[in-house]
């Protein structure tokens, strides 16, 4: 994202945490049986080392250059880099999509069952152009101060549901626990195409991003541990039957000073949706800015959301392909692709590739 200005770290990790998050409240695995809430509460705790694992290429790519893996790319070899894009834009764009259609089957099924979707869609679309075609800065911005009210909201319906927590629920793995931990594990995984952003916002950092990439990791596995236990204990059996669970622990909250906990979630959701819609339909617009001919860039923005907006709505008609997407994502095999085996391979010629003095100099900038 060259071209649009530098953000403090501490704001793109808090923006892509809040990111993160719309994926863990929304697709709260329903179980087949108790061991298997058990095991996603473990899960979560073994994600962190999978990811922390996974994300070294990474690390070790942010601290030798403070360039993003698309120039890397270019420099190895053209081809190279126009494969590379194309991984990129289309990740990028399926995500964003992803996203709307994951929004609207929240809001039609849980919130306005009379609601057409393609209105959702529409309206949710409109609004995360509109802050894309704002800038980046805002965006950010934006993205750190509903961070701060996820957090609250978090640590306040923890303390509210305090009273309603049953450790009984959090039974021992009964049939095969090993796989079973490590299934959701590697499930919790592969739902972080948000380390896609950390390599594309190299050069826009105002920060340490490998310091960064663990921050994220540990702030992310702490969220997902949370409401995994949360649900797993408050629910227990009653989780079989729903297709939100942490919605319906929010619903059941009851105090006196905020009686519809569910509302909140609401729009915690809706923020959360927002935002991810937004980051990554303006890391495609980026990728798609860089690549067109200098009279074709001015319409990239107006490419990027024809084809979100078409295939969202298209997609919330056909919920079965929008499944077949997100299972393709859930193997893993877009973020072995493009978050281990890319770093690794821009790391191997990343010394072949850049001559001595600006390597010395790319050093010498990454040490101040």
């Amino acid at each position: 994202m060259v071209e649009y200005g530098k953000v403090s770290t501490a704001q793109i990790i808090m923006t892509l945490l809040v990111c993160k998050v719309f994926t863990v409240i929304t697709y709260t695995p329903v179980y087949t049986d108790k061991s298997e809430i058990t095991a996603v509460f473990l899960g979560g705790a073994c994600s962190t080392f999978i990811l922390l694992a996974a994300a070294v290429p990474i690390i070790l790519l942010m601290r030798k250059t403070n360039e993003d893996v698309v120039s890397l790319s270019y420099r190895i070899h053209p081809v190279f880099g126009k494969a590379v894009f194309l991984l990129l834009f289309a990740s990028t764009m399926v995500v964003s999509i992803n996203t709307l259609v994951h929004l609207q089957f929240f809001m039609v099924n849980a919130v306005f069952p009379n609601v057409n979707a393609w209105i959702i869609v529409v309206t949710m679309f409109l609004a995360a152009f509109y802050a894309v075609f704002m800038g980046m800065e805002g965006l950010f911005r934006t993205g750190a101060i509903v961070c701060l009210l996820l957090a609250l909201f978090l640590v306040t319906i923890g303390f509210t549901l305090y009273d309603r927590i049953d450790l009984l629920n959090l039974k021992p793995l009964m049939y095969d626990p090993v796989k079973s931990v490590l299934s959701v594990a590697w499930q919790d995984t592969s739902k972080n195409m948000e380390l896609l952003l950390f390599m594309l916002l190299i050069p826009n950092a105002k920060g340490k991003m490998s310091r960064s990439v663990v921050i994220y990791v540990l702030a992310t596995s702490a969220m997902l541990c949370l409401i995994s236990f949360l649900v797993a204990t408050v629910l227990g059996e009653f989780t079989f039957r729903q297709i939100f669970p942490f919605y319906m622990i929010a619903s059941v909250v009851d105090v006196e000073i905020i009686r519809r906990f569910d509302a909140i979630h609401m729009t915690i959701w809706v923020l959360t949706a927002f935002l991810r819609t937004s980051i990554f339909m303006l890391a495609a617009n980026s990728l798609l800015h860089r690549v067109l001919p200098h009279r074709l860039a001015k319409w990239s923005l107006s490419a990027v959301g024809a084809l979100i907006l078409g295939f969202s709505l298209f997609l919330s008609s056909k919920l079965q392909y929008n499944n077949m997407i997100y299972q393709f994502f859930e193997t893993g095999i877009p973020l072995v692709v493009l978050t281990i085996i890319l770093p690794i391979i821009l790391l191997l010629f990343h010394r072949k590739t850049v001559p001595p003095q600006t390597a010395q100099k790319q050093k010498e900038g990454l040490q101040e």
